[in-house]
């Protein structure tokens, strides 16, 4: 088990895999600054995941987070799971 930032995905992906993917997103990203505001996920911690919706115009939030994943909906914004996500 390898530890530090990134640790949790070792399951799913290498550090190589995931650097690299991340070099292929980078220049497509839209970054966004969030201001931490209070959106009413009933996990507050997730708040900045709305916010980050918003303010970057996303089409979906795709999550496993059971928390978001109740909201269905956040403003006009889909959240979906990864799997809703790949069967469209």
């Amino acid at each position: 088990m390898s530890c530090g930032r990134g640790a949790k995905f070792d399951t799913y992906a290498d550090r190589e895999t995931r650097e690299a993917y991340l070099a292929h997103l980078l220049p497509i990203a839209e970054w966004t600054t969030i201001t931490n505001s209070r959106l009413g996920c009933r996990d507050r911690e997730d708040d900045k995941f709305l916010e980050t919706a918003l303010l970057g115009e996303a089409d979906c939030i795709i999550t496993g987070d059971d928390d978001l994943l109740s909201m269905a909906f956040f403003r006009d914004i889909p959240i979906i799971s990864p799997r809703s996500a790949l069967q469209r």
